[in-house]
């Protein structure tokens, strides 16, 4: 299934809608918010998550820690992008 050209075109696609979506909704915030502050919870959530997801993962026995520091950094990569995203609209949005 994934060897589809049309997957991967799809895959694509939900990327852009969904930060256009994240693009939208900072647009129409109520109230200003710190950009800064909700970077830091935003940043302290995703790396929770990430230590999380990696212990969790590493738990059973037939696994190994890598397999664990794996997912971890991937969690943590996968959550960062998006948290950059909106820290960076939050800022430009402030500033105007």
């Amino acid at each position: 299934m994934t060897d589809n050209p049309l997957w991967f075109l799809f895959i694509m696609t939900t990327i852009v809608s969904a930060y256009l979506s994240m693009s939208i909704s900072t647009d129409y915030e109520a109230e200003k918010v710190d950009p800064k502050k909700g970077l830091v919870i935003s940043i302290a959530v995703v790396i929770t998550l990430a230590v999380v997801f990696g212990g969790v993962t590493s738990l059973p026995e037939t696994t190994e820690i890598t397999d664990g520091l794996i997912v971890g950094l991937v969690v943590l990569i996968s959550g960062l992008v998006p948290v950059l995203y909106i820290y960076s609209l939050r800022k430009k949005r402030n500033g105007e």
